[in-house]
């Protein structure tokens, strides 16, 4: 009985590896796709920036609490969730957690006026 009792147990984690790994390992048409989707996310993305006005208003709207962004912006979109922007700031260095935290607030704000979604700011520092 002991030795059934193995065999079932051993042969549901054959089946349950089995599955996990089928899962894990996506079939490269089902990679092509989500490439094709992200890049033309990616292009969505590119054409609304250009046709917006998100970077002048994120920058004015940073200048306007205090901060000073160089007019420098660079984007890198991935996904709807993986949306970085980067920000270049003088006196960048001084930014405490707080402060880090209101920027971020500020331009997912913007990006929300602009039918846009959130992204993760990183705040870089120019001399």
């Amino acid at each position: 009985m002991k030795g059934l009792k193995m065999s079932f147990l051993i042969l549901f984690l054959l089946i349950f590896i089995t599955v996990v790994l089928i899962k894990n390992n996506a079939s490269p048409s089902e990679q092509s796709l989500h490439n094709d989707i992200r890049d033309n996310y990616a292009e969505e993305i590119g054409e609304k920036l250009q046709s917006s006005s998100f970077t002048k208003e994120a920058l004015q709207a940073l200048r306007a609490e205090g901060y000073f962004p160089d007019s420098t912006v660079g984007y890198l979109v991935d996904s709807p969730d993986k949306q970085f922007i980067s920000i270049y700031l003088h006196n960048s260095d001084k930014l405490d957690k707080a402060s880090k935290e209101e920027i971020q607030k500020i331009i997912n704000r913007v990006a929300k006026n602009n039918n846009l979604n959130s992204f993760i700011v990183d705040i870089k520092e120019t001399n």
